[in-house]
């Protein structure tokens, strides 16, 4: 009899732990909520280039109307004289299409050795330069020296220089990069032209441009 008050004990027992457990399972539930996020990249693109150019144009300008009577100035000895002018000077070209904001900045050297002769010597430049269809020359008056002329002309190249935003279009269809060239006029001042071309050294001329491709923010 005993006995099987203790076996109806056991199992009464055990079917309690089993009702607790499970009661126990479901006091410990809880609220989850869960979500997954990703970004991915690439490098940005660069694909800029700057290239010189080398097939600089030298026009020559017809002396009395006669095409025989031309100055003859065809690189790599270009030659300076009146009635010339050189095209393209110090040219090259920009290009690419940046997914980044830019600088294009631009520096120009000038150097213009030996304008002058005489004792004492007389400074006398008639070179024109022109810069985007603006003309820099000795006038007088706003360029009075060869060092004036000088500065004029590489402000005046420098002053090109410019931040453009990202955009879909290739650098070279709306950077704007210098177009100079430099002319010496046929009818000027005789005598002054004929010194300079008996001087023992030739005056020279020579421009070099540095451009410069930058990411901005």
């Amino acid at each position: 009899m005993k006995k099987n008050k203790f076996l109806r004990l056991a199992s009464f027992m055990l079917i309690a732990c089993l009702a607790t457990c499970c009661a126990v399972g479901g006091t410990f539930a809880k609220y989850v909520t869960s979500g997954e996020a990703a970004d991915s990249a690439r490098v940005a693109k660069w694909g800029v280039t700057v290239q010189a150019k080398v097939d600089t144009t030298v026009a020559t300008l017809e002396i009395g109307g006669d095409a025989e009577n031309e100055v003859k100035a065809v690189a790599p000895q270009v030659l300076l004289a009146p009635g010339t002018q050189i095209n393209n000077l110090a040219d090259f070209a920009i290009s690419g299409t940046p997914e980044v904001a830019v600088n294009v900045s631009y520096v120009a050297t000038l150097t213009l050795t030996g304008w002058a002769f005489g004792d004492p010597a007389e400074e006398y430049c008639p070179l024109v330069f022109n810069v985007n269809d603006d003309d820099y020359m000795i006038d007088g008056t706003n360029i009075k020296t060869v060092a004036e002329l000088k500065t004029a002309v590489e402000n005046a190249i420098n002053a090109l220089s410019a931040n453009y935003a990202v955009s879909d279009t290739n650098l070279s269809d709306y950077a704007k990069a210098p177009i100079v060239s430099v002319s010496w006029a046929f009818a000027g001042e005789d005598a002054k032209d004929t010194a300079l071309g008996n001087l023992a050294t030739a005056p020279t001329m020579s421009l070099t441009i540095t451009a410069t491709v930058t990411q901005i923010d």
